[in-house]
């Protein structure tokens, strides 16, 4: 076996994460994929198997791992991207209902040709900016978890992802150390999104010398009809009226 998915089989087994050995063979199938199409799609930076385990796959795991993922769940992953995190997190888990949003057209064709060569036939492809598909009533407040590993501001990615998760759900952010600079900024706009900062825990990558943060975001009430807001407003702090509480959008 490679040393790259060795690496990833001890990273899962720190974690206490099951890797069957069809998941292992489907996460290489889709490795194969992208560092396939990576230079024609600008996917990832990523060049080698061994620079795509750690840390892009080793990050699913985490996920897994600090998340409590019902049997079944409904989860959306907020700007796919290359297919990160939902692709590997349903090939681990197939009993998942995964939905992929993303903006760019390429990118979208190409998450088109993952879902038929890994055989991926109940994966639900969105093609979309996420501030509009939130919107949309089959969307809307619908998830079990939100997903994302977007480098935008924590306060961005929470309104990007929360309008997607019903309530009692969970909107997950994987983002470097730098993240816990960003929670203070970010409350009042998860609160106004009807969410609260749960948690954020410092995670060691297992294998690696890398930290990452897991924010995970607790959707306590209905998202107001504002949110998400457009490219302008996105992530700003909430202007509220007076006498309301976290229901105001600009």
């Amino acid at each position: 076996m490679e040393p790259a998915l060795e690496q990833l089989e001890a990273a899962a087994a720190t974690l206490g994460v099951a890797l069957s050995a069809l998941a292992v063979d489907s996460l290489r199938r889709y490795a194969g994929e992208l560092l396939l199409w990576r230079t024609r799609l600008n996917l990832t930076g990523a060049a080698t198997l061994s620079a795509l385990v750690d840390p892009h796959l080793l990050d699913v795991l985490l996920l897994i791992a600090a998340v409590n993922i019902p049997e079944g769940a409904a989860v959306v992953d907020v700007g796919s991207g290359a297919g990160l995190p939902g692709i590997p997190l349903k090939l681990i888990r197939r009993d998942v209902r995964v939905v992929l949003v993303e903006a760019s057209r390429r990118k979208v064709a190409f998450l088109e040709h993952l879902k038929t060569a890994l055989g991926l036939d109940d994966v639900r492809i969105e093609w979309g900016r996420a501030e509009d598909l939130a919107h949309r009533r089959d969307l809307r407040e619908t998830f079990d978890i939100g997903a994302t590993r977007a480098t935008a501001h924590l306060a961005a990615a929470a309104e990007l992802c929360l309008p997607f998760v019903r309530i009692q759900g969970v909107g997950v952010c994987l983002k470097g150390p730098g993240v816990l600079r960003e929670l203070d900024h970010a409350v009042p706009l998860v609160e106004a999104l009807g969410a609260t900062i749960e948690s954020h825990e410092q995670v060691p990558l297992p294998t690696t010398e890398m930290i990452r943060t897991i924010v995970i975001l607790r959707k306590r009430h209905t998202t107001p009809e504002g949110y998400p807001r457009d490219a302008r407003a996105l992530g700003r702090p909430p202007r509220l009226h007076k006498g309301t509480q976290g229901s105001a959008a600009e």
